[in-house]
C-alpha cells in the first residue's frame, strides 16, 4: 500500500504535458533576435533564434537596424517554428509550424 501511494505521489508531482523542445523564432528583416523563456535567454545574429523551451510565455527583443528595436511576447504552445512580424511598434507571432 505504501509503495502504491509513493508511486502515485511521484507521478502526480511531475509536470504532465510540459515537455521541453526546440523553439525557433523567425523575424523577417531582423539583424538580431533575442528570446527569453523562463530563466533561459538567447541572442542570435540574423533573423532567427533557437531556444530550448517549455510551453509558456516568452519575451522577444529584436533589432531591425542599429536604431530600431522592437519588443514582443510569444506564447509557446509546443516545439516548432514561430514566425513574428512587425505590427507598428510591437511584434505579432504565429505558430508553431512543424514544417
Amino acid at each position: 500500500m505504501l509503495l502504491g501511494l509513493g508511486a502515485g505521489m511521484v507521478f502526480q508531482g511531475g509536470e504532465l504535458g510540459a515537455s521541453e523542445g526546440v523553439v525557433t523564432v523567425i523575424v523577417p528583416g531582423a539583424t538580431q533576435v533575442g528570446v527569453t523563456c523562463g530563466d533561459t535567454t538567447t541572442f542570435q545574429k540574423g533573423d532567427a533564434a533557437r531556444i530550448l523551451a517549455r510551453p509558456g510565455a516568452c519575451s522577444l527583443d529584436v533589432a531591425l537596424s542599429p536604431v530600431t528595436f522592437l519588443k514582443g511576447d510569444l506564447e509557446v504552445s509546443a516545439p516548432g517554428e514561430y514566425r513574428c512580424v512587425r505590427e507598428e511598434v510591437t511584434l505579432r507571432c504565429v505558430g508553431p509550424s512543424t514544417d
